[in-house]
């Protein structure tokens, strides 16, 4: 008996994912199974799920071996989905993304916000939620806001501000500094290996003192225009 096989793609690139091939498989008598081969192709290019069909297209008798086969009663492909087998490429090369900071350092003014990014490299399928929390060194808890939380990023975006801030708080101060982690990620991605930045809160309100020309006073004035009065 032969069956004849050809293969068709959904998602799949035919030459780039895989190799397309149609072929013919002979089963002896009393074979029940036949083994067949896919040649998966390498690329980098991130990728999810992908889906190859192998359609059973036509089945007949080996016409070198009709011996005692009773001719009347004719193989068949079977209907349905009996007669489709499905291969799965699965997701690769970092389909759903890497997430890290996108510097490890940031300078900036009290008070202010969206000072610092995250970035998402490799691949932007799905969305991402990233944990994160705010370690004080320096500078006062109360000076930030939150100290944590969860960040979204939707498909197909690379760059997104974390939702952190710093407060003005209106007491004189020189730079602070406090540190920002990622703590967890879900949806897929991974995170990559610059996970920490560094925050430094530029001095603010004058730590070191404001000095300037006082106004004097209408009685002074006259004094000194008319000493002796």
């Amino acid at each position: 008996m032969i069956e004849k096989f050809i293969f068709c793609s959904q998602l799949a690139t035919t030459n780039e994912d895989y190799e397309a091939i149609s072929t013919t498989l002979i089963f002896n008598n009393e074979e029940t199974s036949k083994s067949f081969f896919i040649n998966i192709t390498g690329d980098s290019d991130p990728e999810i799920n992908e889906y190859i069909f192998a359609v059973i297209t036509r089945v007949e008798l080996n016409q070198t071996s009709l011996e005692d086969v009773d001719t009347s009663v004719l193989p068949a492909v079977v209907p349905g989905n009996d007669s489709l087998a499905i291969f799965i490429i699965t997701e690769n090369d970092d389909a759903r993304g890497v997430v890290q900071f996108s510097s490890a350092a940031v300078t900036t003014p009290e008070p202010s916000q969206d000072f610092i990014t995250l970035q998402r490299s490799a691949g932007t399928f799905g969305n991402l939620s990233v944990q994160w929390q705010a370690i004080p060194i320096t500078a006062d808890p109360s000076d930030i806001s939150p100290l944590a939380g969860v960040v979204v990023i939707p498909a197909g975006i690379r760059i997104v501000p974390l939702p952190i801030a710093i407060l003005d708080d209106n007491i004189p101060e020189f730079s602070e500094t406090f540190v920002v982690r990622l703590v967890g990620i879900s949806g897929g991605g991974s995170l990559g290996t610059l996970r920490s930045s560094t925050v430094t809160a530029e001095a603010s309100d004058d730590p070191n003192g404001a000095f300037g020309k006082t106004s004097i006073s209408h009685r002074t004035r006259r004094l000194l225009q008319y000493p002796g009065h």
